[in-house]
């Protein structure tokens, strides 16, 4: 499986020929005088650098979840979601902390990689 890395280095270069290929689009409008064309690429340029950062983004914030914390548990949580892990289903006595915390582990990444995906978006974001 490609790792972050690639799969962010590839991308940043597809943006980088299609930005080169809109900054070709505005040059070749500006020597016709054509105030349309020149627009069209300049819009066109524009977005590819916006999503370009947004791409940016995207990649630092998956690399932060990646990274295990020193203070984090054997399933990468926080000590405070461990407080709120540990706090689950607390009725339930079948339930030992470590299955608390893998559970809330497990829905952590769920939650992570839906956001990542597109296919859960936070309301207020």
């Amino acid at each position: 499986m490609p790792s972050l890395r690639e799969v962010h280095q590839r991308s940043v270069q597809g943006f980088e020929v299609a930005m080169q290929e809109a900054n070709v689009a505005y040059q070749q409008a500006a020597m016709c005088n054509d105030i349309e064309g020149m627009a069209a690429a300049a819009q066109q340029w524009a977005g590819l650098r916006a999503s370009a950062r947004e791409l940016d983004i995207m990649a630092r914030e998956a690399s932060a979840a990646q990274q295990p914390r020193a203070d984090a548990s054997k399933y990468g949580l926080t000590p405070d979601e461990v407080a709120i892990a540990r706090g689950m289903s607390s009725g339930d006595r079948n339930l030992s902390n470590d299955e608390r915390e893998r559970t809330y582990a497990e829905q952590k990444h769920r939650y992570q990689t839906m956001r990542a995906n597109g296919t859960y978006r936070d309301q207020f974001r």
